[in-house]
This record gives C-alpha cells, structure tokens and sequence, in this order.
C-alpha cells in the first residue's frame, strides 16, 4: 500500500500562507514554504508540490517528486516539461469557481438590465 504524502512544499510566500490558512484540511501534514533558491536546493527531496506558476525547468532533478498541485488554472509555465518524470501527477484548479463566477455573471447582468432599457429606451 502506498504511504500517503507527509509534507507538503509551497513555492512562495502567497501559496504557503494559503496551505497554512487550510491547514485543518490537511490532516497531520507539514507544510514547507519555499522561495525560489530553497526550492531550487531541495528539489531533489520535494514529493508534494504545492504552486502558483510552477518552473519549466530543474524536474530532472526532482527525484522523489510524485504529485505537482497548482492553484490556478493554467500549466503555460510548467508544461512542455521534458526532463520530468512520466509517473508525477500534474493537477491544477481547473473548475474550482466555475459555479462561483457564473452566478456572478448572471447576477451582474440582471443588474445592468434596467440601465440597458433606459439606454435602449425601451
């Protein structure tokens, strides 16, 4: 059976302080925060990364890495990633408002309704 993640690593100040806010979901996991130089030294030991804008670069050397987690939607900044291993899972928050920003879509327009009659002059 395979042992679940134990810590977590955060590339930045923003994505670590959102894995740190969260941490009650995270069960009994650490949660690293890295800049740019720290990652950079300990990408050989990182196996959960947690990210805005991943780097395109230095997977050759991320051996023990097993799961890249991004907040945002896009993978433009990680991917094509040559030198990365094929088993490391890639997800992203694609769909994680979707629902949210629709019904502010619609809302915003149900408000804007009366402005268009008056501009139509309807």
């Amino acid at each position: 059976m395979t042992q679940p993640l134990r810590t977590i690593h955060c590339l930045g100040e923003a994505v670590g302080g959102l894995a740190q806010h969260h941490a009650d979901l995270l069960g009994e996991r650490e949660i690293v925060t890295l800049d740019e130089a720290s990652f950079e030294e300990q990408i050989s030991t990182i196996e959960m990364l947690l990210c805005h804008a991943p780097p395109a670069h230095l997977w050759a050397q991320a051996t023990s890495l097993k799961l890249i987690q991004t907040v945002g939607v896009g993978l433009d900044s990680l991917l094509p990633a040559t030198d990365l291993a094929d088993d490391v899972a890639i997800c992203n928050a694609s769909g994680l408002s979707a629902t949210t920003m629709g019904e502010f879509a619609v809302t915003q327009l149900l408000m804007m309704l009366p402005l268009l009659r008056w501009h139509l002059k309807l």
